[in-house]
C-alpha cells in the first residue's frame, strides 16, 4: 500500500487556487479508498460465537425461564 501511495502521481502539497477544497477532498478520498480497497483484506464475521453446548433447545428453555420470571414479578406486584 505504501508503494502504491508513493507512486501515485499527485502533488498533494500544491496550492491550486482555482480548485475547490471540497473537490480536492473528494479526489483525495476516492484515491485513498480505491487503494485501501485493493490492499486491505476484508474479514467476514459469521453470526454469534456461542459455545457449542449452547444449543437452540437450551436457548428456548432460557427464554421460557425468563418469561416465567417476568410473569412472577408482575404477579407479585399486583
Amino acid at each position: 500500500m505504501n508503494q502504491t501511495l508513493e507512486t501515485l502521481e499527485v502533488d498533494w502539497m500544491t496550492n491550486d487556487s482555482t480548485s475547490d477544497i471540497n473537490d480536492d477532498w473528494i479526489s483525495w478520498r476516492d484515491s485513498f479508498l480505491t487503494i485501501a480497497n485493493d490492499h486491505i483484506p476484508e474479514k467476514t464475521i459469521n453470526g454469534r460465537n456461542n459455545p457449542q453446548w449452547l444449543t437452540g433447545e437450551i436457548l428456548n428453555v432460557l427464554k421460557r425461564k425468563e418469561t416465567l420470571r417476568r410473569k412472577l414479578r408482575r404477579a407479585i406486584r399486583s
